[in-house]
């Protein structure tokens, strides 16, 4: 199918190749005519092998590989959404324990939820899931590098969990769930039980007042229906209320606009770099 679509690169440059990828078809009985692999409601790619035969230079020049290989990979969850004959990775035994838990304490059944609320739930199942593994790991929340990726991911569960009507702090129960699901294939899980509750539990609490305050300021910008969030008021958000930039950035999607990103940039010495790894306290 051409390089457009059976061709793996790590990036601009390096390590690249033809791929062959694997797909599994939910609905063979819709016959070969017209079939279109990006139709995700049939087909799901589960499986993928690049033949690493070349480099790609900075000139986009290829040569090839003094040591050729072919890198192989298979997705755990899409092989069980197969096996288990499940609509999404989400409702695989892997992933949707997790979900009826966030399900029960905001009082709702997952099927017969609205699709905004689906994907509230999916997104605590997915993210409880990596901040389990991330804390066991050794990362805790801070406002650099990966433990800024960690604060986010959990900043994401709380509001989730907020949208869905759970007022109180709720992640450590999410937690109990998820580590349960995992803890005898990773034992590093169990070892580290308290500290990923304690890690949870602290940055729960800390971000429930800052999106208590940042939420209803917010709301008073989107009420007078702005075609974008100017980059003064994220910056306010940000610098007064301790409100992230990019969860400005995702409400104000929800509503259909906008943020003024470098109007924001330019109020911040550090300009795109503060997005990434600020330097000072959110919280």
């Amino acid at each position: 199918m051409g390089e457009a679509d059976n061709f793996w690169k790590s990036g601009a440059t390096g390590p690249c190749g033809p791929c062959s990828e694997l797909y599994y078809d939910f609905h063979p009985e819709r016959g070969d005519e017209h079939i279109d692999l990006e139709d995700d409601t049939r087909f799901i790619e589960y499986y993928n092998l690049v033949f690493m035969e070349s480099n790609r230079d900075a000139d986009g020049q290829l040569t090839p590989l003094q040591a050729q290989n072919i890198d192989t990979g298979l997705g755990l969850e899409r092989m069980a959404q197969i096996l288990q004959g499940t609509a999404n990775n989400y409702e695989t035994d892997l992933i949707f324990p997790i979900i009826e838990t966030a399900a029960k304490l905001a009082n709702l059944d997952y099927y017969s939820a609205t699709a905004q609320q689906q994907v509230s739930l999916k997104v605590i199942g997915d993210h409880v899931r990596s901040v389990m593994h991330m804390v066991a790991d050794g990362i805790s929340a801070e406002n650099t590098g990966r433990g800024y990726v960690l604060r986010r991911l959990i900043r994401r569960v709380v509001r989730h969990g907020r949208l869905l009507g759970i007022e109180k702090p709720f992640t450590t129960q999410v937690a109990e769930t998820s580590m349960a699901l995992s803890a005898q294939a990773y034992p590093a899980v169990k070892v580290r039980e308290q500290a990923i509750k304690n890690e949870l539990a602290r940055e729960e609490i800390q971000f429930l007042k800052t999106l208590d305050r940042g939420e209803k300021l917010l709301a008073e910008i989107l009420a007078d229906s702005p075609q974008q969030v100017s980059g003064k008021d994220a910056f306010k958000l940000y610098d007064t209320y301790g409100f992230p930039f990019e969860l400005t950035q995702e409400i104000a999607e929800e509503s259909g606009i906008t943020v003024d990103e470098a109007g924001f940039k330019r109020r911040w010495p550090f300009s795109a770099i503060a997005l990434k790894t600020p330097t000072k306290p959110l919280i």
